[in-house]
């Protein structure tokens, strides 16, 4: 199924309505990016790749029962081992990555307590309650242990992950009371919100060190499937953000937005809850 879409021709939607596309919206981003997305009658199986002559970023979404065909006149694509998932459960998998580990131990609070241990008790709890109500749960680690930044992403995409929820519990210099509370982060190429830089910045020490995408097109195609996921996480963002206030009756700190690496290259609804 094909649905030729100009950008140069759409204000921000236009209507399609073919039993599997209702329509599809455009907005610019930021500077940088331009935001696309589709609205769709129900789940369908689709292909994001790229052509040249001219250079193009290629969707193509097929009705239920439909085969994926691509045309004789396109080249031909490697073919492509699948990454390992859960077993079929018919349930939506929850990515529960507790923050920081081994040699990274993040905050460490007046008793010693440090963060790597809170974040992983908590995660362990919550796997637990899970697990009772039968929806499928991972941990990105369920012990003492230093996992790089990208690794515990690529662990979510593995698994298929619905959601993907990174815990951490900083502490605050000289105990201001008004930096307590609950305050929930998502991706952007913006720092978003008071605190945003100064989270991110402290977060993202542990990223593997790793080159830029090879071409301006790999860019656009990465930024293509992160912006598909930032309303979903940002919806997401909202009930965790709202939950948490309303449960343990801690000051509401909002939602923020910053470059985490962490939550790059998730293909899931992906938040960090501080």
């Amino acid at each position: 199924m094909a649905s030729i879409v100009k950008l140069e021709d759409v204000f921000k939607q236009i209507e399609i309505n073919d039993g599997v596309i209702k329509a599809v919206r455009t907005a610019q981003f930021n500077e940088e990016v331009t935001r696309v997305v589709f609205d769709l009658y129900r789940e369908a199986k689709y292909e994001l790749f790229s052509l040249i002559e001219p250079d193009r970023v290629v969707i193509d979404i097929f009705k239920p029962g439909e085969e994926a065909a691509i045309s004789e006149t396109l080249p031909a694509k490697p073919e492509e081992k699948p990454a390992p998932g859960p077993e079929i459960t018919g349930k939506r998998v929850v990515i529960i990555d507790p923050g920081h580990g081994g040699k990274d131990p993040g905050a460490i609070g007046p008793t010693g307590l440090k963060e790597k241990e809170v974040t992983l008790g908590i995660a362990l709890y919550l796997k637990e309650l899970l697990k009772n109500a039968g929806i499928p749960t991972y941990l990105t680690r369920s012990k003492d242990e230093f996992v790089y930044l990208e690794d515990r992403t690529n662990f979510a995409n593995q698994k298929n992950g619905f959601v993907f929820v990174s815990l951490h519990a900083n502490s605050v210099l000289n105990h201001r009371p008004s930096a307590a509370g609950i305050e929930t982060f998502l991706l952007s190429s913006k720092y978003i919100g008071a605190s945003a830089r100064d989270v991110a910045d402290r977060e993202n020490r542990a990223s593997r060190a790793h080159p830029e995408l090879d071409t301006d097109l790999a860019k656009i195609i990465a930024d293509l499937e992160e912006s598909a996921n930032i309303k979903y996480s940002f919806d997401f963002a909202d009930i965790i953000q709202k939950k948490l206030v309303e449960y343990l009756k801690l000051e509401n700190r909002g939602i923020k937005q910053a470059p985490f690496v962490v939550l790059k290259g998730a293909n899931m609804a992906a938040v960090i809850v501080e």
